[in-house]
C-alpha cells in the first residue's frame, strides 16, 4: 500500500476523479487495520474519498471480475506479484479484469515525480504512452525507451520508425514524447541513464519479461505492467478490444477512399486490363490467371467508399461511387463480351460456369471480405491484408463471366454470374458500412443525427441480401442434394462437338452419350468418346470417328478412345428417330439408285447415238469410196479402150 496509493493519487489527480474504491481479499487483513493503514499513506490534500471493499478468498480474481462489471470501473490499479513476471498475462487479474488494468511491480519504494513509457511493439503500449501523456504537467515531455529487437546497423531506423508507428496508433503529439532508441539486448549500465531520471516505467503488460532482467538494480524504479480493456479471456465488451484510429490514419482513410472513388483514366484503363486477363484465365480455365486479374482490378475501392458514405452520410461520395461503380461494371462486361466474340472455337469452361451457379455461402465469403477490408484500409500496419480480400470477393471475374456468357449465348449462366457480383457489391457495402461504423468513423452530423437517405439506402440494400439469399439458399441444398461436382471430361471445341453429332445421327439406333477431354492427368486419353445402341455396332464407327476427331483438332497423332454400349436403354422415341433415320436412308438411297440408273441410262443412250453417226458416217465412207473406185476403174477402162484403138494395124499376108 505505501507504492500503491501514490500511484493511485498521481493518476486520479490527472484524471480528476473523486472517488477510489480500494478492494482487499477476505482473510488477508480486516477493514479496521486497511482503514488505518490508508489514513497514514493518504494526501489529503487531493480531497479524494476511498471506499473500502472486501472480496472473497475463494476465486478472488473471479470476483473480482465480476465485481467490476457490475460497479462500471473505469480503470484498476493493484499490486503485481513478481512469480509471474515471465508472461505476466497469465496473472489471474489481467485474465479476468474488463477494464483497463495498471498492475505495480517493485523491489524498491520511491515517489513518483516522473512517469516513462518502455514500448517493445506490443498491443498494449498504445494505451500506456496515452496514460503516460494524460500525466504530465505544462512542458513536460513522456519519456520513451523504445526496445528494438534488430540488431544491423540499421536497427536505429527501424526503431524510429517504430516510434511513429507507436505515436499514429496511440494519437499523441511527437511533441509530448521525448524518445530513445535502444536494442532489446542491452544491459542494465546501457539504459541507467533513462532508469535513473524515471520514477514509474509504464509499459504493456507483454513486456514483463524483457524488464525483469533488469529489476534487481537498486535504482529501477517502478514498473506498471499496463493490460488495456477488455478481458482476455472472453471479451465482454468487444467494441473495447477493436483499436480506434488515429487522426492521421482515418485522414488517410477518408481521403485514400475519395481519391479511389472517383472515376478516373487510370481507373478505367486498369480495369479494362484486368477484365481482359481475366477473360481470357477463364475461357484458358487457369486459376492462376484469374486471380492476377483480381489483384489488379481498382473495383473494390467505390464500394468500399460507398460504405464509408453511408456511414458519414456523405452524398456527394456516395454518387460518384455508385457512378464509378456503374461505368466499371459495364466496361468490365464489354471488354469480356468483346473477347468471348473474338475468341472462336471455345466451349464454356469449369470457371466460367461455376460462377454461373452461386450459392448462400459465396454472400457470407463477400460479406465478411468486405469487413476485413474495411478494418485491413483503417489499419495501416496491415494493409497488405487487402491483397487477401481482392481475391476472396473475385469481383471481377464474375462479371468476364457474364460477358463470356452472353456471347455463347448462354444467357441462364450469365444471369447466375450476375447474380453473384449483385450479391458481392450488396454485401461488400453492407460489410463496409458496419465494420466503419464498430470504428466510429462517422462525421459529426451523422453522430448528431442521421440523414433520412442513409436508412432508406441501408434498407434498401439490407432487403436487397434477404431477396438474393432465398434463391442462393436454395442452391445451396441442391449442391448438398446432387454432391460435390468433380469434373470427368472437360468440353471440345465448338467444330469438333458438331461433327461428331452430325455422324452420329446419320447413323440408325446409335446415341451419343458423352463426349469430352478427361479431366485427369495421368490418363494418356486425348479424347473419350462414349455410344450406346439397342444393337451391335460395326467397328468401322470406332475407326471412323476417331478418324473424324483427328482431322478435326487437327493431329493425326490423338489418342481417341471410343466406348460402345449395348442395350443400354429401351426408348421409345430413340426407335422412332432410329426408323425415321432408316427411312430416310432407303429413300436417299433409292434416289441415288434412280439419279445413277438415269445417267447410265442417258449414257446408254448417247452411246447408241454415237454408234448409229458412227455407223452412217461409215456408210457414206463407204459409198463414197465405191463411187471414186468406180470412178476410176471406168477412166481405166476407157483409157485402155482408147490406147487399144489407138494402136497401129498390122497387115495380114497374102497368100
Amino acid at each position: 500500500m505505501d507504492f500503491l496509493i501514490p500511484c493511485v493519487e498521481k493518476f486520479a489527480q490527472k484524471y480528476e476523479i473523486k472517488e477510489i474504491e480500494l478492494l482487499y481479499v477476505e482473510g488477508s487483513e480486516n477493514t479496521s487495520s486497511v482503514r488505518q493503514k490508508l489514513s497514514k499513506t493518504i494526501n489529503n490534500d487531493f480531497g479524494l474519498v476511498y471506499d473500502i471493499t472486501e472480496l472473497p478468498v475463494e476465486n478472488s480474481a473471479q470476483s473480482l471480475g465480476a465485481y467490476i462489471d457490475r460497479n462500471k470501473h473505469r480503470a484498476l490499479i493493484g499490486a503485481f506479484h513478481p512469480s509471474f513476471k515471465e508472461n505476466a498475462l497469465m496473472y489471474p487479474i489481467f485474465q479476468e479484469s474488463t477494464i483497463d488494468t495498471m498492475l505495480i511491480w517493485t523491489k524498491h519504494q520511491r515517489s513518483i515525480d516522473t512517469i516513462g513509457v518502455v514500448a517493445s511493439g506490443g498491443f498494449n503500449d498504445p494505451q500506456a504512452l496515452k496514460i503516460a501523456t494524460k500525466c504530465l504537467d505544462p512542458g513536460e515531455q513522456v519519456p520513451l525507451l523504445m526496445l528494438e529487437e534488430d540488431n544491423s546497423f540499421n536497427s536505429e531506423i527501424v526503431g524510429r520508425q517504430a516510434v511513429n508507428d507507436l505515436l499514429d496508433e496511440s494519437g499523441v503529439n511527437k511533441d509530448k514524447v521525448q524518445a530513445r532508441v535502444e536494442n532489446l539486448d542491452a544491459d542494465y549500465e546501457s539504459l541507467s541513464y533513462y532508469f535513473n531520471k524515471v520514477d514509474l516505467v509504464i509499459t504493456g503488460a507483454e513486456n514483463s519479461k524483457d524488464l525483469s532482467k533488469w529489476s534487481d538494480h537498486k535504482r529501477f524504479p517502478l514498473v506498471g505492467l499496463l493490460k488495456r480493456a477488455p478481458k482476455m479471456a472472453v471479451a465482454k465488451r468487444i467494441t473495447q478490444w477493436i483499436p480506434h484510429l488515429s487522426p492521421r490514419a482515418y485522414a488517410d482513410l477518408v481521403l485514400g477512399l475519395r481519391r479511389g472513388s472517383v472515376l478516373t483514366s487510370d481507373f478505367m484503363v486498369m480495369l479494362g486490363l484486368a477484365a481482359a486477363i481475366a477473360s481470357f484465365g477463364l475461357l484458358q480455365d487457369s486459376a492462376a490467371i484469374v486471380i492476377g486479374s483480381m489483384l489488379l482490378a481498382p473495383l473494390m475501392t467505390p464500394m468500399i467508399g460507398c460504405g464509408l458514405a453511408l456511414v458519414q452520410g456523405n452524398a456527394r461520395l456516395g454518387l460518384k461511387s455508385s457512378k464509378t461503380i456503374a461505368v466499371g461494371v459495364a466496361l468490365t462486361i464489354g471488354v469480356s463480351f468483346l473477347v468471348g466474340f473474338t475468341t472462336p472455337g471455345q466451349e464454356l469452361t469449369s470457371e466460367v460456369m461455376s460462377r454461373g451457379v452461386p450459392n448462400i455461402l459465396d454472400l457470407f465469403v463477400a460479406l465478411f471480405a468486405a469487413c476485413a477490408a474495411a478494418y485491413a484500409l483503417a489499419r495501416p500496419n496491415i494493409g497488405g491484408a487487402v491483397a487477401g480480400v481482392a481475391i476472396a470477393t473475385a469481383l471481377v471475374p464474375p462479371l468476364c463471366s457474364v460477358g463470356i456468357a452472353l456471347s455463347y449465348g448462354k444467357i441462364p449462366t450469365a444471369f447466375g454470374a450476375f447474380l453473384l457480383f449483385s450479391t458481392n457489391l450488396v454485401a461488400i457495402i453492407l460489410g463496409a458500412s458496419i465494420t466503419f461504423n464498430i470504428l466510429e468513423i462517422n462525421s459529426m452530423q451523422m453522430q448528431a443525427q442521421r440523414n433520412t437517405w442513409v436508412y432508406k439506402a441501408l434498407g434498401a440494400l439490407a432487403s436487397v441480401l434477404i431477396i438474393f439469399a432465398i434463391p442462393l439458399g436454395l442452391e445451396l441444398e441442391r449442391n448438398i442434394n446432387l454432391g460435390k461436382p468433380s469434373p470427368n471430361l472437360y468440353p471440345v471445341a465448338k467444330h469438333v462437338t458438331k461433327s461428331i453429332v452430325d455422324y452420329i445421327e446419320s447413323l440408325p439406333d446409335v446415341e451419343l452419350l458423352l463426349h469430352g477431354r478427361p479431366g485427369s492427368d495421368s490418363d494418356p486419353t486425348d479424347v473419350m468418346i462414349i455410344l450406346a445402341s439397342s444393337q451391335r455396332m460395326p467397328k468401322y464407327y470406332i475407326d471412323d470417328l476417331t478418324d473424324l476427331v483427328r482431322r478435326k483438332m487437327g493431329d493425326a497423332k490423338l489418342v481417341i478412345e471410343v466406348h460402345a454400349l449395348r442395350d443400354g436403354w429401351r426408348d421409345e422415341n430413340l426407335e422412332k428417330r432410329a426408323q425415321k433415320i432408316l427411312e430416310k436412308r432407303d429413300q436417299a438411297l433409292e434416289e441415288k439408285i434412280k439419279e445413277k440408273i438415269e445417267i447410265k441410262l442417258e449414257k446408254e443412250v448417247e452411246k447408241q447415238v454415237e454408234e448409229e453417226i458412227d455407223k452412217e458416217v461409215d456408210k457414206q465412207i463407204e459409198k463414197k469410196v465405191e463411187l471414186e473406185l468406180e470412178e476410176k476403174i471406168e477412166e481405166e477402162v476407157q483409157d485402155e479402150i482408147k490406147n487399144e484403138l489407138n494402136k497401129p494395124k498390122k497387115q495380114i499376108p497374102t497368100k
